[in-house]
């Protein structure tokens, strides 16, 4: 049999049947290559039209794709980001919110028992990939990931929407339900805006030579998260006053203001004397004049940022990554003097933060469903 004619009959809806997409399935399978992977994913990139029942043929090719675990879900992910194929989309984001809550064993029951033969079944449910924790992770990870890519500002676009509404039409069932939070877990953090693409972008940024201060402030003020992943508000170069102009002013949930000033990613933090460099107590001096500004012109200041007092003060300049132990020591004191008023942070330290964001919503979050 010809696997690529085949496909390209189904593809073409051009006189095929069940038993036709499973022999190519199943020659696809067995090859365990990425010819065989770059075929399934020929089929799974298909709506089905006219073709009753549609859903089954695309479920059954997303799971026989994740038969090739990490190369399978990096294909998959990639087909959501390009594809505008609605149907398709939600079969992806569906089986890895099953696989999410390990309970693809519900879709497999559900839509393959009834329509493809034993060989198809046990070619699916006997990969324990499924059951595997740090492939299900992985999976965990890249739905976030997924899910927070989409640029729409809406908080559910339309196609993650569909979704969000097929699995909550059938979340009655046990199984469905599991897979319903995981995607609703998912979803919530489009609210962060954080996901490995952000982040990586972010780090290849602050690592370059010669980087202006502009284009730094210009990324974190596309991507705040990074600044503050559960702030309430943020301006960014907000006036005070006549003169004075900051670089950020973030609100967070709990009404506390802190006054951002960046600098650099290359200037240095501590000189090879132990001292802070003449640019970070410069930055501090700014930052700490904003602060004594909203302290002495309160009553004004309020009427932009609400309930403001007295702000905290975060000065951001170059790499901690950069500093030798007795320099990260060094810096560790100058923090702790400062009692909280002022924090002095590396543009590294930025990205660990919200690099241990993001794990945290996939590992902490996710766990809470695991009963």
């Amino acid at each position: 049999m010809d696997v690529r004619k085949m496909i390209d009959k189904i593809i073409n809806q051009d006189d095929w049947s069940t038993k036709d997409f499973e022999m190519v399935l199943l020659k696809c399978l067995e090859s365990k290559d990425s010819v065989g992977l770059n075929n399934i994913m020929l089929l799974v990139d298909n709506e089905y039209k006219q073709t009753y029942p549609d859903k089954e043929y695309i479920f059954c090719s997303v799971m026989s794709a994740m038969l090739w675990e990490e190369e399978g879900l990096k294909l998959l992910s990639k087909l959501v980001i390009n594809t505008k194929k609605s149907k398709v989309i939600s079969a992806i984001l569906r089986v890895f919110s099953h696989i999410a809550g390990y309970s693809l064993n519900e879709l497999i029951d559900r839509y393959i028992k009834s329509y493809f033969s034993s060989k198809i079944c046990e070619k699916l449910n006997n990969n324990n990939c499924y059951r595997n924790k740090s492939f299900v992770n992985d999976v965990r990870r890249e739905l976030v990931n997924l899910v927070t890519s989409f640029d729409s500002d809406d908080l559910i676009p339309i196609d993650l929407y569909l979704s969000f509404h097929t699995l909550l039409a059938s979340s009655y069932i046990n199984d469905n339900k599991k897979a319903f939070n995981n995607f609703g877990y998912a979803l919530s953090s489009r609210w962060f805006r954080l996901n490995d693409k952000v982040l990586d972008e972010y780090n290849n940024l602050i690592n370059q030579d010669n980087l202006y201060e502009e284009l730094v402030h210009k990324y974190l003020e596309k991507h705040p998260y990074i600044l503050d992943s559960f702030y309430a508000n943020i301006w960014s170069k907000p006036k005070l006053g006549e003169k004075l102009i900051p670089d950020f002013i973030i609100k967070q949930m709990d009404d506390n203001y802190t006054v951002v000033e960046i600098e650099k990613p290359t200037d240095i933090i501590i000189n090879k004397n132990g001292n802070l460099n003449s640019k970070v107590t410069h930055a501090i001096r700014q930052a700490l004049e904003y602060r004594e500004w909203i302290i002495s012109n309160n009553l004004y200041a309020r009427k932009t940022f609400d309930n403001i007092w007295r702000p905290f003060c975060l000065v951001v300049i170059g790499m901690e990554s950069s500093l030798n132990e007795e320099q990260i020591a060094r810096l560790k004191q100058e923090n702790e003097s400062r009692k909280g008023v002022v924090k002095i942070v590396g543009f590294d330290w930025l990205y660990n933060r919200a690099k241990t964001v993001l794990k945290n919503i996939v590992n902490t979050t996710f766990s809470r469903l695991e009963y």
